[in-house]
């Protein structure tokens, strides 16, 4: 049990992060960069068994800093300390992914479904990680799963119709592209 300011410091660590570049692209990764490292470093010299400024400093260092390898201790000693938030699962799958990992990946996005099975983004990360590891049908099979339950999910049907067009399902790969504009 924490004090309340620490989780709050933690989580504006991964807010400036989100903000920047990479999800919302509402403040510049120079803005962010320093607020997101300082909120996360601030929590973790009160408290070094805050999951939330792990997964922070780990997502500045990959995304600002560009420390691939410096970014995966953040992400497994996150998970370490708190295996039950599947944001962090969530956001190291996209981590693995990126570097070919696909294996892992795959594991890493099955444990964030598992916490929230739900979470279209979650639904949406296991089509992108097939597709990317050349399991087309499946991926197809996955996005249509998650456009059934989130119809307006642009970015899940533009997967998907790449995915068809793997699959020389011509028509309909332009069909969905289409729909995903």
């Amino acid at each position: 049990p924490w004090p309340w300011y620490l989780v709050l410091v933690a989580g504006c660590g991964g807010g400036f992060v989100r903000l920047g570049p990479g999800e919302y692209g509402q403040v510049g990764a120079m803005a962010g960069r320093p607020k997101a490292k300082e909120a996360a470093r601030a929590a973790l010299a009160l408290d070094d068994e805050l999951a939330d400024a792990h997964l922070a400093l780990g997502m500045v260092k990959l995304r600002f800093d560009g420390d691939w390898q410096g970014a995966e201790p953040g992400f497994l000693r996150a998970i370490e300390l708190k295996d039950s938030d599947a944001a962090t699962h969530y956001m190291y799958a996209i981590y693995l992914m990126a570097l070919g990992r696909f294996d892992d990946a795959l594991r890493q996005v099955k444990s964030a479904q598992d916490v929230n099975p739900l979470s279209p983004s979650i639904h949406f990360n296991l089509g992108l990680l097939l597709y990317c590891s050349r399991q087309y049908e499946e991926a197809i099979e996955q996005l249509e799963g998650t456009l059934a339950v989130h119809p307006g999910f642009a970015l899940a049907r533009l997967i998907l119709g790449l995915a068809l067009l793997q699959k020389a399902r011509f028509g309909l790969a332009i069909e969905q592209s289409e729909r995903a504009l």
